[in-house]
């Protein structure tokens, strides 16, 4: 890491925000990702994975990243932000969760049981671990893409072994996370899954800073841009707003076997209605 290079200049109550917020998230995203997958319906699943995308992505993954930055620093130059490559990094981070979230699938559940939620089949698994690895590449591509929009009186450069590894912290520990999540039977486990990909952003982040390497050039002149408060606040306020949403819908969503039940009974209703109707009249 360059000298120039402060990561606490705000000191290390800014990493304890990112941890929490970015596990409270993540939590919220993983139980709106478990839902998806038993949703009886296609409206209900999009609801669930449009949600699920928005906490990952959005918020453990993009705001998380945004608040850690809130510490960075460079000595000996103003620092400014490109409000176009924030707002990509937060497209590809929501789209890239959805992507993932997509890539995992849906699992047919026929008894409606909790046990019903480990793996079968090695296209089951394929295809979990392909979603969690998409997943967990959106936090660094999250990462460059910002990088890519701050704007000094020099340039930025990487040491390619460390930004290699925090590439890799980031794609297995979303995998894992993901695994976790979808597949692990102790609900402690998939608990556990909001702090392990929390711990896998936040740490990929510093990583990748650590790796990163500033050459100053006094004569440039000073850039364009805004700080990054302008940014982080309205979208801190916008991403608690966005949580509000789901966890309101976990808290009043019916069970998976409680839904099971109004599909039984929208349908029988359906097909009472239908022969009601082909009854010839008198």
């Amino acid at each position: 890491m360059s000298d120039h290079v402060d990561l606490f200049s705000l000191g290390v109550w800014v990493l304890f925000l990112a941890f929490v917020t970015s596990t409270i998230a993540a939590a919220v995203g993983f139980a709106c990702a478990r839902k998806s997958r038993y949703s009886l319906s296609v409206v209900r699943r999009w609801c669930w994975l449009a949600a699920a995308a928005m906490s990952i992505g959005g918020v453990a993954i993009w705001l998380v990243q945004l608040i850690v930055l809130v510490g960075f620093t460079v000595s000996g130059t103003k620092m400014r932000y490109d409000g176009t490559w924030v707002t990509v990094s937060l497209v590809l981070a929501v789209a890239l969760a959805l992507v993932g979230l997509l890539i995992t699938g849906r699992r047919e559940d026929r008894d409606g049981l909790e046990e019903q939620v480990r793996p079968s089949g090695t296209v089951e698994i394929a295809r979990i671990v392909g979603g969690g690895v998409v997943i967990g590449a959106a936090v660094p591509v999250v990462h460059f893409t910002i990088v890519r929009g701050i704007h000094i009186q020099g340039s930025f450069g990487y040491a390619v072994p460390l930004a290699v590894e925090s590439v890799a912290i980031g794609v297995v520990v979303g995998a894992l996370a993901v695994w976790l999540t979808l597949t692990a039977h102790n609900r402690y486990l998939r608990w556990a899954a909001a702090p392990v990909m929390a711990l896998g952003v936040v740490g990929a982040h510093y990583v990748a800073m650590m790796a990163m390497q500033v050459d100053l050039d006094s004569a440039a002149v000073p850039p364009a841009g805004v700080e990054v408060f302008s940014i982080l606040f309205p979208a801190f306020v916008a991403g608690t707003l966005v949580l509000t949403i789901p966890i309101t819908a976990l808290l009043t969503a019916p069970t998976r076997a409680e839904s099971r039940l109004e599909e039984e009974a929208e349908r029988w209703v359906v097909e009472e209605y239908a022969a009601q109707a082909e009854q010839p009249v008198g």
